[in-house]
C-alpha cells in the first residue's frame, strides 16, 4: 500500500476482549497478563464512512507505553462511561513479537 493510499479516519470506540495469556492468572494478587492486541486486520464499520479494513501498528513507537505504564485504567470492554467500567488497573506493559501484553490488576470489586 503506498502512502497516498493511506487515509486516517476518526471512528467511535469499539468492543473488544483480551485474551488471558496460560498459567498468569494469580488469584490472591488479582493479577493475570493479558494480550491486548495483536494488530490483526478487522473489518470495522462507521456510519462516516461505511465497512473498512483497520489494522493496527503495534510498535514502541506507535503506542504510548508511558501512558500504559503510569498506572492506566483496565476497562470493561473499551467503556468509559461511568467509574464502575474502570475494573482494575495496568501494572505493567509492553510489545512482544508485535503484540501488546500487558500484567493487570483486577478490582476487588
Amino acid at each position: 500500500m503506498t502512502e497516498a493510499t493511506i487515509k486516517t479516519l476518526e471512528t467511535p470506540m469499539l468492543s473488544l476482549r483480551a485474551a488471558v495469556r496460560p498459567g498468569s492468572v494469580d488469584v490472591e494478587q488479582r493479577t493475570a497478563e493479558l494480550t491486548w492486541t495483536t494488530g490483526a486486520k478487522g473489518r470495522r464499520w462507521s456510519w462516516d464512512v461505511g465497512s473498512y479494513m483497520e489494522e493496527l501498528d503495534v510498535s514502541e513507537t506507535a503506542v504510548r507505553m508511558d501512558r500504559l505504564n503510569s498506572g492506566a485504567p483496565l476497562l470493561n470492554a473499551h467503556s468509559a462511561y461511568n467509574l464502575g467500567d474502570v475494573i482494575g488497573v495496568v501494572e505493567r506493559a509492553w510489545i512482544e513479537n508485535g503484540q501488546g501484553i500487558a500484567t493487570v490488576r483486577f478490582s476487588q470489586r
